[in-house]
């Protein structure tokens, strides 16, 4: 159900896109922010994820009595009501259908936000394909302000500029917030979101970055994700690996339809379906239930096994028909990343995970499964965790484990290799072991390496 707050004819700048399955009362707060920092016309489009409940104009009567608007600036409120719960890429795909703005964004709808930095908008010749804007999150590990600095600052330029930036960076384009979206550009390129719970920011951004020309960069801060240790649970489960799969599935098929793709563009997109792989495999093992005797498991090698995955990539069937294949896939991981794992572990009792997340709980299996090693998770939201247990392992601050004067081995997890280094370099510099008493590991690069072997072994190569 779509309805429209106001009639109001003037030109619509920006369309915000929030999908969203809370409760309205979340939503309120952000939509103050967007008023009170924004200077152009906007339409905000509610697109409500949750089924059991509707979402009507009448549940912001309230807030908008509240704001006392200024009838000058255009404040469009749409909801769209969906059938059933599908996720944020059917929902933004949805807000991408109804949209009347010359952009489009996309937020979330418990962040921070500051709009006054696109008053520059409306002096603009031309209309780029893509905005670039600042983002940050609450944990200071996800920002892209030195990627932005290495570009352009508000001017036009070519998008293999932002291509070659982020190659460089080595940081990946996985969230969507800090980019404006030229909507006649979308709508021409016929760009949507894979139909998607996890890793449709980065398939989306990724098909858009390949088919754009032209790229503004506003510098300074716009975006604040809030991080929550409870969104850990949004990434559990074979769905989300099937998800994951999905993705990487769409973009290869988009990919191949591309006519012309300059030579950065191609590694800039093959470095993201690299990394997609490693996704998909990462979930895949930490959806996995226990295995016993991991290296002396049958390996995966039957024809029809092996080709079963070749065959989704070639479209022959659907990646859905995976889902009863995935123990038999994440037995093969486990054997292959416990063979990694067992001579960087040998002299290390007790192994360190730094970071609870995604990649750091898939990690931590293999460790205790494999190698039969005491694992312990540190991270800098230590103090959001009040058991201080992460899948029943203990859970300790980084002060802690510098000061821990025992021998030992840190692995450093997180999917972005960026944010490890930096991660990595700050444990060097407060580590006070000494050098035959500290091992440093990528968990990236071993989920990496691993699903190479993996895909490989299926014959799958990008």
């Amino acid at each position: 159900m779509l309805r429209q707050m106001t009639t109001n004819n003037k030109v619509v700048d920006i369309s915000i896109v929030v999908a969203t399955n809370r409760p309205v009362k979340f939503l309120k707060e952000i939509m103050r922010s967007v008023y009170r920092t924004s200077t152009l016309n906007l339409e905000v489009i509610v697109v409500n994820d949750d089924p059991s409940r509707r979402v009507t104009n009448s549940d912001f009567d309230s807030f908008f009595s509240e704001l006392n608007m200024n009838s000058s600036i255009l404040f469009d409120l749409k909801i769209i009501n969906n059938e059933k719960n599908s996720g944020p890429g059917f929902s933004r795909n949805c807000g991408i259908d109804v949209a009347e703005g010359f952009y489009i964004l996309f937020i979330d709808d418990d962040d921070e936000l500051d709009l006054s930095v696109l008053s520059v908008l409306p002096d603009m010749r031309q209309r780029p394909d893509i905005i670039f804007l600042g983002f940050e999150d609450t944990s200071t590990v996800f920002t892209n302000y030195d990627l932005q600095n290495k570009l352009p600052a508000s001017k036009i330029f070519k998008i293999t500029k932002l291509q070659q930036a982020f190659l460089e960076n080595v940081f990946l384009p996985a969230q969507i917030q800090p980019y404006l979206f030229n909507r006649e550009f979308l709508k021409t390129n016929k760009l949507k979101f894979p139909n998607a719970y996890v890793g449709e920011d980065l398939a989306f951004n990724t098909m858009a970055m390949l088919k754009a020309k032209s790229v503004f960069n506003i510098p300074g801060f716009f975006y604040k994700y809030i991080s929550r240790p409870g969104t850990l649970k949004s990434s559990q489960g074979i769905e989300r690996s099937i998800d994951l799969l999905r993705c990487l599935v769409d973009l290869h098929n988009f990919k191949n339809q591309v006519s012309v793709l300059s030579a950065t563009a191609q590694k800039f997109c093959h470095e993201i379906m690299i990394f997609f792989q490693s996704l998909f495999c990462m979930r895949v093992l930490l959806a996995s239930s226990k295995t016993e005797n991991i290296i002396s498991q049958s390996s995966f090698s039957k024809d029809s096994e092996i080709k079963i995955i070749k065959h989704v990539f070639e479209n022959k069937i659907d990646v859905s028909e995976l889902r009863d294949f995935i123990n038999k896939i994440a037995v093969e991981l486990k054997r292959i990343c416990t063979q990694m794992l067992i001579p960087l572990l040998e002299n290390f009792q007790k192994v360190f995970v730094f970071c609870v997340g995604s990649l750091g709980r898939s990690v931590a299996k293999l460790v205790t499964e494999g190698c039969n090693k005491e694992v312990i998770f540190v991270d800098e939201m230590f103090d959001k965790f009040p058991t201080k247990k992460v899948d029943g392992l203990g859970l300790i601050s980084p002060k802690d484990l510098y000061n821990f004067d025992e021998k030992k081995c840190v692995i450093v997890c997180n999917p972005q290799p960026a944010i490890e280094t930096k991660i990595a370099n700050e444990i060097k510099k407060n580590e006070q072991s000494g050098a035959n008493d500290f091992n440093l590991i990528f968990g990236s690069q071993l989920i990496k390496e691993s699903a190479s072997l993996f895909f490989g072994k299926c014959e799958v190569v990008f």
